[in-house]
Parts: structure tokens; sequence; C-alpha cells
């Protein structure tokens, strides 16, 4: 009977730290991670510093590859292949893509057009007569035009074509090989050229033309086969697509 009147031992509960710690440890990144996420969004500052120090979103100004320009000299600028071209009395410096100057062309065009294909730059003067085909930081050839340069479009084989208006015709479009040779002129008597695009395979030449010459303006697209041209540009025509007729009112409403 001794030990059924002994008095129990109090039960002592005993807590695992190591838990404990653990969830302090979450509950406290979870509440930072809260914090920051609304500081973010709700603070500009503090939005521009995680993106800067944290996050790397942005660009050291230090670190951006510049080409300084001289603000008394009219400059173009135009890139092509991997390269940027600045063109600035008669000079055509080359850039490559690290900002160095690898090569300076003498080019006498001062009101640039330009256009570009794979290695190849075309450049034209606008309503004049010189154009230039340079291929990486070569020029290929330079020719004179008869007429003015309306527009210029090279191929990536580097065949170049030209459009050409102030002449006796509405527009001529002369096309060149990668040389420099002539291969063609196309005549157009009643039709003004909005764009031309030559194929990749050099064997089509693509005109979007305005034809204003009767009651209605013919916008239509003309497929012209370049071997053809060569043999007689006047029969060349392989399919003409037209885009939107619209009649031309005749009479004039004056109001008073």
């Amino acid at each position: 009977m001794k030990d059924y009147w002994e008095k129990a031992e109090p039960v002592i509960h005993t807590f695992n730290k190591k838990k404990i710690t653990m969830a302090i440890i979450i509950i406290l990144i979870i509440v930072i991670v809260i914090t920051i996420i609304f500081v973010y969004f709700y603070n500009n500052k503090a939005r521009e510093w995680i993106d800067k120090n944290l996050l790397k979103k942005e660009v050291m100004q230090d670190n951006v590859t510049t080409i300084e320009l001289k603000e008394e000299n009219a400059v173009n600028i135009y890139a092509f292949n991997k390269y940027i071209g600045l063109l600035s009395k008669n000079k055509f410096y080359i850039y490559n893509s690290m900002g160095i100057e690898e090569q300076t062309l003498d080019i006498q065009i001062t009101n640039p057009l330009f256009n570009s294909a794979n290695r190849f730059l075309v450049v034209g003067e606008t309503k004049g007569q010189k154009i230039y085909l340079v291929e990486n930081k070569e020029i290929v050839w330079e020719n004179e035009i008869d007429g003015n340069i309306s527009q210029v479009q090279v191929n990536k084989n580097g065949y170049v074509a030209v459009t050409i208006v102030d002449t006796s015709y509405k527009t001529v479009i002369e096309m060149f090989d990668p040389t420099g040779t002539e291969m063609f002129k196309k005549y157009l008597s009643s039709t003004r050229v909005a764009n031309v695009s030559i194929s990749n395979d050099n064997k089509y030449l693509a005109i979007a033309g305005i034809d204003t010459s009767g009651t209605m303006i013919k916008s239509n697209v003309t497929i012209v086969s370049v071997e053809k041209s060569i043999a007689d540009p006047s029969n060349s025509v392989e399919n003409t697509y037209y885009r939107r007729k619209q009649q031309i009112n005749s009479k004039c409403k004056i109001s008073r």
C-alpha cells in the first residue's frame, strides 16, 4: 500500500527549441517577403533601388557603347548588316558594334537615300544622280543616273533597282547587276511608282504603282521578269495585281 499512497511525480513538458526557432525564422521570412513586395509596388524609389542593386535591371551608362557626334556637322545615320554608318560632309564613317571606326569611304552625297540587304548597302542622292553600292566596308561601284533618283532598292545578292523621275516618262526604273552593269530600263509612261522589290533569286522585279492617267485611279502591283526585260523591257510583264480603284471626280464644288 506504500506505493499507492506515494505522491505521483509531476510531469514536466519539454519544448523542442529547434522547431520553435525554425518556425520563428519562417514567419520572419514570410513577413520580410510580404514587406518587400508591398514596398516594391508602392514605393518608386525603393523599386528603383531593388531593380538596380538586386534585380540588376538597370544598364549602367558607362558600359554602353557610344559614338560621339559633332553638333555642327549634319550627320545621316544608317545601320546595315553588322555596322553603323555615319554620312557627313561626303564622308561615310563605318563603325562596328563596339563603336570602333573601321573604315571611311568617300561618298559624294549630301541628302541620301539608303537601302540595305544582307551585306549590301545602296546609297543614292535624293533628287540627284549619284548612286553607290557598298559591300560590307568597301565601295563596289558608283554611277550617275540620267534623271533624278526618287528611290533605291537592293536585294541580298547585290542587284540594284533605281526609281527615276523628272524625265519625259512618268517613271523610269533602271536595274543594275552586282558589278554595276546596267541590265535594263523599264519605262512607265503613266504610272507613279510607290515601291519596288527584287526577288531573292534575282528573277523578278515587283513594282507597286499608281496609275492616274484615266478617270479611275488604279493601284496595282506588277511582276516583271528580269530575263525578259533584258531582251525586251516592253514585253516583260508576268502578271499584274490590281489592289483598288477609285473614280476621279471631274467636277469641283465651290463653297461660299
